[in-house]
């Protein structure tokens, strides 16, 4: 990582677009920047969509662990869950409202639901499938959920609560080292693994009646957790109600590291960090739309919006050397190369596409840890 050299925004608003669809290649426009220069990308977007590229550097892994403030509890005072145990889906059901904030996991065949509701609670679970020990996290300060794979360089290991935040998020600490993890960077910043990275694995945020919907089968993390807690409540407010409360309104609850007001703090987008680079598209933005294309550190990808879930899809943009443009249109997703009809798990008679793994999270959140990013909204 380097360092944070703030630099001019550019922002490019695409009016010239033909209408739902178009064409903007860039940087062949008088925008300026601080180092007089871009990479030259080629980006399809909708009509009347931002697109906004912050010109700052990484933050270095010093500069972060400089900032690492106690969240005034101890050390696994939030206590993770450890070897969870589930219910089925139709169990569930008799306790979960349809619109109940779950977390959906399927991965290597387990499909399963997280009820925000338990993990507000514990923010980690750690699990292990097939010998692979996975850590599904949630911080609910910064509104992100995370999946993490417990393998690295040649270590297996869990993951517990510090105790500590950054930027106003949850940092985990391993087993093996004690070494400090921000959950929105997934890179050891402090102690011996330090710039080690975590390899991500998809969490959805959806509701529990989407979720049911499409799993019947679901099994869903139990309340019997050997903890007792005030399940059913939440200290933070809710994701349901209007009224006003920590996830719809006002600021971080700690200090962030930099701020920009260019969207409100705790508006949703969904952060896509691939090869140094870093994404991030307002959720609304991607509902209304269905389909955005762009580009991130010279990868094509496309984000599809899949409305049965209420999530984001991402993918790389192709297929071996061929590079797929997809139009959302008449309630379907197509290539605009071949004509060929695309569903929402990135595949067609012509192949399938790479998924790249995102994760929901506040805007304050996200830019306080890229303030490099690039920002579609």
């Amino acid at each position: 990582m380097r360092n944070l050299q703030y630099g001019l925004i550019t922002a490019i608003t695409l009016i010239s677009i033909v209408v739902g669809f178009g064409l903007i290649s860039y940087p062949n426009s008088s925008h300026d920047t601080n180092n007089g220069s871009e990479s030259s990308e080629t980006i399809y977007l909708p009509q009347n969509i931002t697109l906004t590229t912050f010109n700052a550097s990484e933050w270095l892994s010093s500069e972060l662990s400089d900032n690492i403030r106690s969240g005034g509890v101890a050390k696994d005072g939030i206590p993770p869950i450890e070897n969870p145990k589930y219910v089925s889906g139709l169990e569930a059901s008799t306790y979960l409202s349809d619109n109940d904030i779950v977390f959906g996991l399927d991965y290597q065949g387990n499909i399963l639901a997280y009820p925000q509701y338990i993990l507000v609670w514990h923010e980690i679970v750690n699990e292990e499938f097939s010998d692979v020990k996975i850590t599904l996290s949630y911080c609910p300060l910064t509104g992100s959920a995370v999946g993490f794979k417990g393998h690295f360089l040649t270590i297996e290991t869990t993951f517990g609560v510090s105790g500590k935040l950054l930027n106003s998020n949850l940092v985990m600490y391993d087993r093996d080292s004690d070494s400090y993890w921000p959950q929105i960077l997934g890179t050891s910043i402090q102690g011996d693994h330090t710039n080690q990275d975590l390899e991500t694995v998809q969490l959805f945020w959806t509701t529990w009646g989407q979720w049911y919907n499409l799993h019947p089968d679901t099994q869903v993390l139990s309340e019997d957790t050997g903890h007792f807690r005030a399940y059913g409540s939440d200290p933070y407010g809710s994701y349901n109600s209007d009224a006003n409360n920590y996830y719809n309104s006002g600021g971080p609850f700690f200090p962030v590291m930099t701020q920009s007001d260019i969207l409100a703090d705790k508006t949703i987008v969904y952060g896509i960090s691939f090869n140094e680079s870093n994404l991030a598209v307002e959720k609304s933005i991607l509902r209304s739309n269905k389909v955005i294309n762009a580009n991130i550190s010279n990868q094509n990808i496309v984000t599809f919006y899949d409305d049965q879930l209420g999530v984001a899809r991402v993918y790389k943009s192709n297929i071996g050397d061929q590079i797929y443009t997809f139009k959302y249109e008449n309630d379907t997703i197509f290539d605009v190369n071949t004509g060929t009809e695309w569903n929402i798990e990135g595949t067609s008679s012509i192949g399938s596409l790479e998924p790249i793994v995102y994760f929901d999270v506040m805007w304050f959140a996200w830019y306080a840890f890229h303030p490099d990013t690039t920002l579609i909204y």
